[in-house]
């Protein structure tokens, strides 16, 4: 009688354990999902605060200035239009914001699609547009996500 008195405390001390360690495992699993949101938080908002005494390097160019300086016409018009995007793309990201240019692509990215009857142009336009695709890789290197 002794022996079974014992076993039935054995075994409710060891249902008792297992529901405390599941208890237990419960709330640790919760500190680690408040961690890892505490810790994304402060990688954003370390971002953020770094990037606020950022600025974008690469400068603009003009159409017509582009054309002046010796570029055709269609040309001038692809390293303004591409560096347009690259310098929105790159402050947003800055921003921890991720472009979301095509709500209705579905594709997980970021698109940077160039119409397949779009000439290849000369290296030097090109060339121009080196500086604001190191802003991009920048930007996008050191990208946090927002929250």
């Amino acid at each position: 009688a002794k022996c079974s008195s014992l076993e039935n405390i054995l075994e409710s001390t060891s249902q008792s354990t297992k529901e405390h360690m599941n208890r237990l495992e419960t709330k640790v699993d919760s500190v680690h999902v408040k961690l890892d949101r505490s810790l994304n938080f402060h990688e954003y908002n370390e971002m953020l605060l770094k990037n606020q005494v950022w600025g974008y390097s690469a400068d603009v160019d003009t159409q017509d200035n582009l054309v002046s300086n010796g570029y055709t016409d269609d040309e001038a018009e692809y390293v303004v239009q591409t560096a347009a995007v690259l310098r929105d793309t790159s402050l947003q990201l800055r921003r921890g914001v991720f472009p979301d240019e095509d709500a209705d692509n579905f594709d997980k990215g970021i698109s940077m699609e160039m119409p397949d009857d779009d000439p290849i142009f000369s290296e030097a336009a090109n060339d121009e547009l080196l500086p604001h695709w190191k802003e991009f890789a920048a930007a996008l290197k050191q990208f946090t996500p927002a929250m």
